[in-house]
């Protein structure tokens, strides 16, 4: 999730429809150029970009993880049950946080 969210190409809402078409990031840096162009919003440029990007996203993000992990903060996806229910309503949420203590509870009851 977190090379996801670092594809220069991607932002959130762009995430949001490669996942609900995909499924999963793995998903979506396995697919086609042609596939990722079947996406509402993903044209061939941005296809590209994502398939060329997808090695440097990736290793991104494991030194993102490596440093949040020796800082004691952790990334939480939209996946994750103590993502936020008041974000994860929004067409443009966030697609990964990095969270440094503790979550608030408001509106975990939606």
């Amino acid at each position: 999730m977190l090379a996801l969210a670092r594809l220069k190409e991607v932002g959130p809402i762009r995430a949001g429809r490669l996942l609900a078409a995909f499924g999963s990031p793995d998903a979506v840096f396995g697919a086609s150029i042609s596939q990722l162009c079947s996406v509402e919003g993903i044209g061939t440029k941005t296809a590209e970009g994502i398939a060329r990007d997808v090695g440097r996203a990736r290793s991104a993000a494991e030194r993102e993880i490596e440093r949040a992990a020796a800082l004691g903060a952790r990334i939480v996806t939209q996946f994750d049950a103590d993502y936020p229910p008041l974000l994860r309503d929004l067409p443009d949420r966030p697609v990964v946080l990095s969270v440094l203590g503790t979550l608030a509870t408001e509106g975990r009851d939606r």
